[in-house]
C-alpha cells in the first residue's frame, strides 16, 4: 500500500514532477521530469486542438485552463483534499 505522507498546495503541486510508484515520469531524452504544469498544458492543447478542428473556440482560455488545472489537482493524491 502506498500512502502519501504530506499534502501540497496547488502551486507546489503544479511545479512538482509527476511521480508514480515507479518514480518520476520523463519524456523521451529530456533529463527533466514532467511536471503537473507540463501535463496540464499538454491536455489543454489537445482539447483546444479538438475544439478548433470542430470549429469551436474558447471565450476565456485563461479561465478554462485554470478550471482544468483545478479539477486535475482535486483528483490527485497530492491535493489538500486527499485522493477522491
Amino acid at each position: 500500500m502506498y500512502i502519501r505522507q504530506f499534502k501540497r498546495t496547488f502551486f507546489e503541486w503544479l511545479r512538482s514532477p509527476i511521480e508514480t510508484l515507479d518514480g518520476k515520469v520523463y519524456d523521451g531524452n529530456n533529463p527533466n521530469p514532467i511536471t503537473h504544469a507540463n501535463f496540464i498544458n499538454s491536455v489543454f492543447y489537445d482539447i483546444d486542438k479538438i475544439l478548433q478542428n470542430n470549429n469551436y473556440h474558447l471565450d476565456n482560455v485563461k479561465l478554462f485552463k485554470s478550471e482544468l488545472a483545478n479539477i486535475i489537482y482535486k483528483f490527485s493524491d497530492h491535493s489538500k483534499y486527499g485522493p477522491l
